[in-house]
């Protein structure tokens, strides 16, 4: 008799406890699916706030077959010059007073050119292969172009600056209120819509900024050689 009655108590106590979790469990889970729709709906909001499409992918992918940039950079307030002219012909980069010239010639390498002292360039026997002209020219990218991938890329548009003659998006960081605001730490970026790069950069710090003094996409050649 006492082992029929602990039987039957087991069985109400388990009929019962399912009973109650049961319909907590059943408003847990349409709490945790309402929850979750609601934290993917806030991020998909705020993704296209934030929406920031320009990469690395992003300039190569629109930059023209020939171009000509021109930086001015400052470290400390001492102001560095870079160029880079790039054209089917070949590539002409400038560092400070150093000017480098290579020529594509028909077995698809690039000749070397030195610059005399009247500003001449003559040939001389050093063979480059595309893939080193190409990693010297997205050094530049790197360092210039595409300076904003550097960065976090939590930027917000924060209106719109022309640059070397081009109109540019600003961007600003989580850090700066706005372009003429950035705080200490704040970073501004002035981008080229058409090609993703960056003509300018600057930071609350002053600690490295540049700004594009010449930007060309036609009528591109390079210095005259022999």
């Amino acid at each position: 008799m006492k082992f029929a009655v602990i039987i039957m108590l087991c069985i109400i106590n388990a009929v019962s406890a399912s009973t109650r979790y049961g319909d907590y469990s059943d408003v847990n889970t349409d709490l945790s699916i309402s929850e979750a729709d609601s934290e993917i709906t806030e991020e998909s909001e705020t993704a296209e706030e934030n929406d920031f499409k320009y990469t690395e992918e992003y300039v190569q992918q629109n930059m023209p077959e020939e171009y000509s940039a021109t930086y001015t950079s400052y470290m400390s307030g001492e102001p560095e010059t870079y160029s880079l002219t790039v054209t089917k012909e070949g590539v002409y980069m400038v560092h400070h007073d150093t000017e480098s010239l290579y020529v594509l010639n028909e077995n698809g390498m690039y000749n070397s050119f030195h610059q005399e002292s009247d500003g001449r360039f003559t040939p001389i026997t050093i063979e480059y292969d595309a893939e080193t002209i190409n990693a010297w020219t997205v050094g530049v990218m790197d360092q210039f172009f595409t300076r904003y991938q550097a960065g976090p890329q939590d930027y917000t548009l924060a209106g719109a600056e022309t640059v070397a003659g081009t109109k540019c998006e600003v961007y600003i960081d989580g850090m700066a209120e706005s372009p003429d605001n950035l705080g200490e730490y704040g970073e501004a970026y002035y981008i080229e819509p058409n090609t993703g790069i960056c003509l300018k950069y600057v930071n609350g710090r002053h600690e490295y900024e540049f700004e594009c003094t010449e930007f060309k996409t036609d009528n591109i050649s390079l210095p005259e050689h022999e």
